[in-house]
């Protein structure tokens, strides 16, 4: 989904926009030296969270992709992977995960999860919550694309969509019709975005830097 134009709030419209950091950093990066400023600090937290191996997906909502011309600093949410242990961290991979030492460490407020800390609400009902507005009204955010860096990094997404065929081909003779109906949406979600990746790797040239190796 292409990121949209503002609406007059200066908000982009309701929804969740996909888009890679190059397409991030291109949108909403430029304009004052202020956003410059957040880029650069949206760039080096991206870089942090992957370095864990557990980054699942990275949200960004709040001033940063809008129209103020000097976001104070950039909000975001990390949504981890399941294996993902916070007592492995050290450094300042560590101080990205506690909210407090990340506001001083990276200029930022940072929020994360892991799916399964989530046993009322889907994944994608969670991450809903977050358009909404003080004043109750909704607004769009975004997600940034992750991108597969290399031939292991395919070779893992790959066994991972082959796993999700593989547990969707159990769930939909094993569940009851209610519980298939309730779950099989995150899956076939999760498993098109781990496609789309897949492709966008194959279809780049092997000389080409990725996005985020350029910036």
């Amino acid at each position: 989904m292409a990121l949209p134009h503002f609406e007059k709030t200066g908000d982009l419209a309701a929804g969740l926009y996909r888009a890679t950091l190059e397409e991030v950093l291109a949108r909403f990066g430029t304009g004052s030296p202020q956003r410059q400023v957040v880029a650069s600090r949206l760039l080096r937290i991206y870089r942090v969270a992957r370095e864990t191996g557990r980054l699942e997906r990275l949200i960004i909502f709040g001033s940063f992709v809008t129209t103020k011309p000097d976001p104070d600093d950039i909000d975001i949410i990390l949504v981890m992977r399941d294996d993902f242990v916070f007592d492995d961290c050290t450094g300042a991979t560590r101080k990205l995960f506690e909210h407090i030492e990340a506001e001083q460490e990276f200029g930022a407020s940072i929020s994360w999860i892991r799916p399964a800390l989530l046993p009322l609400e889907t994944l994608d009902e969670f991450l809903a919550r977050w358009q909404i507005k003080r004043d109750h009204t909704r607004r769009g955010i975004v997600e940034v694309i992750e991108m597969i860096h290399d031939d292991q990094e395919l070779a893992a997404t790959q066994e991972r969509i082959a796993y999700f065929y593989r547990l969707l081909a159990r769930l939909r003779v094993t569940a009851s019709p209610s519980e298939f109906s309730a779950v099989a949406g995150g899956y076939r979600a999760e498993t098109a975005r781990m496609q789309d990746e897949a492709l966008e790797y194959l279809t780049r040239h092997a000389s080409e830097p990725t996005p985020a190796e350029a910036a």
